[in-house]
């Protein structure tokens, strides 16, 4: 079950990153198509791709800037508790260890 719903989440991310490419292409090859002016299914297709990419454009610098605000935090976490770590012994706390 667990491999299931690892390999749904993996091929869900490969399609979504696929997506803008395959609007690309929608664009391309059907940009030039014979319209009949009036509710063209084909022309609200080319919208919605459209969409599809501008939300792509805005979305790719949230993320990046996600992914380098949790590198950042990231590094610092580990300084600091690297820096807070004490490491006690017994020897550290002078115990006497008796028989």
């Amino acid at each position: 079950m667990k491999n299931r719903r690892r390999f749904i989440a993996i091929l869900a991310c490969i399609l979504v990153l696929i997506m803008p490419f395959l609007s690309e292409t929608y664009i391309v090859k059907n940009k030039n198509h014979k319209c009949p002016r009036r509710e063209c299914p084909i022309c609200i297709e080319i919208q919605m791709a459209e969409v599809l990419i501008d939300g792509f454009k805005t979305l790719l610098p949230i993320i990046s800037a996600g992914i380098v605000l949790g590198i950042l935090s990231f590094i610092t976490i580990k300084k600091v508790v690297r820096e807070l770590r004490t490491h006690i012994t017994l020897i550290t706390l002078k115990v006497e260890l008796l028989n």
